[in-house]
């Protein structure tokens, strides 16, 4: 090998460890996402349709975490109520008509 030759391959080298080492840094984990929390589906009955909201609260969250209440409904669209922080608070969507039934769940996501 030439001289040229060995700075182009230590130029390869270095330029491939830094390349590697910034791959390793972006994959570096968050912190964790998850919590304790659980939902239930409440039942306001009205002249008509029964009206239905998913209520959820959080006795815990990790880190950089966040929660929401989720009502799921059977062959229509699903509503979420806002993203909140706070613990042992109760949070809730509006009410909402289930014609083919609907069930009470909540979601976790990274702050």
């Amino acid at each position: 090998m030439t001289r040229n030759s060995y700075r182009v391959a230590a130029a390869f080298a270095a330029t491939t460890f830094a390349a590697s080492i910034a791959l390793f840094a972006a994959a570096a984990p968050a912190s964790a996402v998850g919590g304790n929390c659980s939902a239930e589906l409440y039942k306001k009955s009205v002249i008509g349709l029964d009206h239905f909201q998913s209520r959820a609260i959080c006795t815990s969250l990790q880190g950089d975490s966040k929660a929401r209440p989720k009502l799921v409904r059977n062959g229509g669209p699903d509503y979420t109520g806002p993203w909140f922080t706070a613990l042992n608070v109760i949070r809730s969507t509006d009410f909402y008509t289930c014609y083919a039934g609907c069930s009470a769940a909540y979601e976790i996501a990274p702050v």
